[in-house]
């Protein structure tokens, strides 16, 4: 623990003093572009994590390092572009290079409703479609989203909560209802020696998802773990991914399908004072029984559950947090449960920030002794 006492206060000067995003003038009234660059060094120590399996591991590295641009060109076209390098020189892995994570192309033929094309979030769940700056714990939950695998069972690519298509979203009902849905590439099987084909037939993935502002409004494109608001917020949001016979399952080829089911509350109780809850739900009928994400041949092939619960109560800059990961497949082994609780230093919201975080991770038998994991996370975007 000694790295992190010693990073502690070189990180907290530099967070402090935290610059804004870059303002790109373009010629044109509407014309506009935004450039902004996010870096979340972190500093792990890992239980187990050495190479023989038996000690703790120290590991410096970058969890993401990101490029944004985004702006319109004219008053009705807009345009978003994000490119990434994740888990830079973890384990002193330099070999991951920049990934294209987003880019796309939009039209907002009237206000509130944006049609955008080209590779882009998919919509699921209020976690899965938050912003990445904004997270309210470390990092988001995304060992519970079973997405699609590609015929040899490896995850579709590395930005597996994207794809290419059309998204259609938007706001109604005075930005009470927020909307996103697709159509998308999916999984496109080729002919192989040794495993079926998926998605024999070229049909497309379709994706959607619904969410409803009971108190306040979420009226933005990406959400947010924590909006730092002085009036309550609470939603509650419906989503679902699905395309025909893209994954093997225990009888062979069949239909992909995720559900998931979230309430979002950000409550302020007193002056610069609130209360941040999250509860997001995952349901598999044909998901693979493995929170590895992969689909051919997983053991416990049916009837996935998956969902976690987050809480914080935030006084001023400081924020403790706790949550619950789970996942639940028929094969035990599969079984995986995470406990996490962790102090967040909001220095510039989400401009600038420290979050110090610990996990307890256990995995099959739920009796089983978990393995810790204690990390030192900074974030600037600028």
């Amino acid at each position: 623990m000694k790295p992190f006492v010693t990073l502690v206060p070189l990180l907290v000067f530099f967070l402090s003093n935290a610059a804004h995003a870059i303002k790109v003038p373009i010629p044109g009234d509407d014309n506009n572009l935004t450039v902004l660059v996010q870096l979340q060094p972190q500093a792990q120590v890992a239980e187990n994590g050495t190479p023989d399996g038996k000690s703790y591991n120290t590991d410096f590295f970058l969890r993401r390092v990101r490029l944004y641009a985004f702006g319109n060109v004219t008053k009705r076209f807009t345009y978003y572009f994000l490119v990434d390098s994740p888990n830079f020189g973890k384990n002193s892995d330099f070999t991951s290079r920049v990934l294209v994570q987003e880019a796309w192309a939009g039209y907002q033929p009237v206000d509130d409703i944006f049609i955008d094309v080209g590779l882009s979030l998919l919509p699921f769940s209020h976690n899965a479609n938050q912003g990445t700056t904004t997270y309210n714990t470390l990092d988001g939950h995304g060992s519970l989203y079973l997405l699609q695998a590609t015929p040899t069972g490896q995850p579709l690519s590395n930005i597996t909560t994207r794809n290419v298509g059309v998204t259609f979203r938007g706001y109604l009902f005075d930005k009470k209802l927020w909307f996103r849905a697709g159509v998308y590439n999916g999984v496109r099987g080729v002919v192989s020696a040794t495993l079926p084909t998926l998605n024999p037939n070229g049909v497309p993935r379709l994706a959607g998802r619904v969410q409803y502002s009971i108190l306040g409004t979420e009226a933005v494109p990406y959400l947010q773990g924590i909006y730092f608001s002085t009036t309550p917020i609470l939603t509650i949001g419906f989503g679902a991914d699905w395309q025909s016979r893209s994954i093997i399952g225990v009888n062979g080829v069949t239909d992909f399908l995720g559900l998931a089911a979230d309430v979002f509350l950000e409550y302020p109780t007193l002056p610069d004072q609130e209360l941040i809850f999250q509860v997001d739900g995952y349901r598999y009928p044909n998901g693979n029984g493995s929170a590895a994400g992969t689909s051919a041949g997983a053991a416990g092939t049916n009837d996935t559950w998956a969902g976690f619960i987050e809480a914080g109560y935030r006084l001023g800059i400081i924020e403790p947090v706790g949550y619950v990961e789970w996942f639940h497949a028929p094969a035990d082994t599969a079984d995986r449960r995470t406990y996490g609780a962790g102090l967040n230093f909001w220095f510039n919201k989400h401009t600038a920030n420290l979050k110090l975080g610990y996990e307890n991770t256990v995995t099959g038998n739920f009796r089983n002794t978990g393995l810790n994991t204690f990390t030192l996370q900074s974030q600037l975007v600028f």
